[in-house]
């Protein structure tokens, strides 16, 4: 794999980002837990997040139910869930878009420190945009 891990503090860059050698690229991994992009993805993406054993925690005997009681669940919260994004951003998840901005932000911000970062983004429970480019798949950083 060609990405190497870095420590993610502020501090690990310096002000000036002096311990980055010229020519290297950093990468920045944000993840968040996603959100439906439109009002018809709504139940599948809370069935995602109610399938979560670390959302619903039940003993091992029962583990099983979680599948049925997140899809449960999804069908039972959809149509009040629904309401609230209709109400919120043209009647999607500001997350995606709040999440690009970041890493555009971030982006932004250790260019002024001349270091050269590009920012990929991964949803726990629901999509992401796909990755731009062979060097995505392959976990380059370009």
């Amino acid at each position: 794999m060609v990405l190497a891990m870095r420590p993610s503090a502020p501090a690990a860059l310096g002000s000036s980002g002096a311990d980055v050698a010229e020519g290297e690229k950093v990468g920045v991994l944000l993840l968040n837990l996603g959100g439906p992009d439109t009002l018809d993805q709504v139940e599948p993406f809370l069935y995602n997040l109610f399938s979560d054993p670390e959302i619903i925690t039940l003993p091992g005997a029962v583990r099983w139910l979680n599948g049925p009681l997140a899809w449960i669940i999804a069908k039972t919260r959809a149509p009040m869930s629904r309401e609230g994004y209709k109400q919120v951003l043209d009647g999607g998840s500001p997350q995606l878009r709040t999440t690009l901005a970041q890493g555009a932000a971030i982006e932004a911000a250790l260019s002024t420190r001349g270091v050269s970062a590009k920012s990929y983004i991964g949803m726990r429970y629901w999509h992401a945009p796909p990755c731009r480019g062979e060097e995505g798949r392959r976990g380059r950083v370009g």
